[in-house]
């Protein structure tokens, strides 16, 4: 179930609160003021940041900061499109349009915290998403993976 349209235009309100810059990205003390805003406990930032940060550059990107604000909330979070070409777009470091199977490894790994999820399933889920072949996902082939993979 994905987050009402109540839900997401706080999410969306927040991020943008907390995103000073405007840059797309929250920071560890960005997000332990909107933690502390959102009645949590603003200590919790470094342990956030640690397990949503996917890409692990430091730094909450929207599709990261969406997981975090619906577990806050408690509520099941389904990747709209836009989030999905946002989670793709900050792991396609050279702007070429796709994902080695490598990034998408690290990607999966990072936004887990299920410890049965092997490399090896994950090698395995990535062969049959690589419809071309290439050991890279192009756009519709990671997002038609996530669809069917990934529940965040």
């Amino acid at each position: 179930m994905p987050l009402t349209t109540e839900q997401q235009k706080m999410a969306d309100e927040t991020f943008a609160l907390f995103d000073r810059d405007g840059n797309g990205e929250i920071d560890a003390k960005e997000l332990g003021r909107m933690l502390q805003r959102m009645g949590q406990n603003p200590a919790d930032a470094a342990k956030l940041l640690g397990q949503d940060d996917a890409n692990r550059d430091g730094k909450i990107n929207k599709a990261e900061y969406l997981q975090i604000f619906a577990r806050v909330i408690g509520a099941p979070l389904e990747l709209s499109k836009e989030s999905l070409l946002q989670m793709f777009k900050s792991y396609d470091k050279n702007g070429d349009g796709e994902l080695t199977t490598e990034e998408v490894r690290k990607l999966i790994l990072g936004l887990t915290s299920d410890k049965r999820i092997s490399t090896e399933l994950v090698d395995d889920l990535l062969a049959n998403a690589d419809k071309s072949g290439n050991g890279k996902l192009n756009i519709e082939e990671f997002a038609n993976f996530a669809a069917q993979n990934l529940k965040l």
